[in-house]
């Protein structure tokens, strides 16, 4: 326990070595347990990672979930899940975009998808760079 641990930096060391692995072992309770902690703790968890650790390690389950979330930790997770979709699975990502209203967050998830797509598949997303960037003809410009 955190508590039994009197020197400050070696407690605070612990509890963001705990919080950093625990989504790998069972994410869901990391995120009741941020969800019962006061504004400081929840900055706590998210300042070591634990809440993105968990959207990068169960992507789909953590844009489930970040609706649920009270305040500013729908928008830290769901962003970064979205971007780790939108870097591995950019389909998916692609989906869950599309669904969110108009702004910053839905611009940054969008503007990462096709980096994914380049990386999931070079050769398509080279032919698509090409086919946009062709010179329109003269009855295309019009």
């Amino acid at each position: 326990n955190a508590v039994l641990i009197r020197d400050a930096t070696l407690r605070a060391e612990f509890r963001a070595a705990v919080v950093r692995a625990w989504p790998r072992s069972d994410p869901e309770p990391l995120v009741v347990y941020a969800t019962q902690l006061d504004a400081a703790g929840q900055t706590e968890v998210l300042t070591v990672g634990g809440l993105e650790a968990f959207a990068v390690i169960e992507p789909a389950r953590a844009l489930e979930l970040a609706a649920s979330l009270p305040g500013e930790l729908t928008a830290i997770v769901r962003r970064s899940a979205l971007l780790h979709l939108a870097h591995n699975e950019p389909a998916r990502a692609l989906l869950y975009t599309d669904a969110l209203p108009h702004g910053p967050e839905r611009d940054a998830a969008m503007c990462a998808i096709p980096a994914g797509y380049e990386r999931a598949d070079p050769e398509s997303a080279l032919g698509r760079a090409v086919t946009s960037a062709a010179p329109r003809s003269a009855a295309n410009s019009r």
